[in-house]
């Protein structure tokens, strides 16, 4: 019986590690898993994060439209 070493299965990290040449997870694992989470909500961050400042750009873009065209009539002759 203990002809054999028993061997530990190597870690989750690990085995994608030693996957890398591997086709990707299918679509259910990569949902399922913590990892597919992450990256929404990380992706999710992001995309507000843009909009927001696109929003911002456009409210202080239309607040110096005045401000420019009165600076433009001083400086005209």
């Amino acid at each position: 019986m203990l002809d054999k070493p028993t061997i530990a299965a190597p870690c989750l990290s690990e085995r994608r590690s030693v996957r890398r040449g591997a086709r990707p997870l299918p679509y259910k694992a990569f949902v399922r898993s913590d990892s597919g989470v992450t990256t929404v909500e990380w992706v999710a961050l992001a995309s507000g994060l843009v909009l927001g400042c696109i929003i911002v750009s456009f409210i202080i873009m239309q607040g110096l439209v005045g401000a420019a065209s009165s600076i433009a009539s001083q400086l005209s002759p």
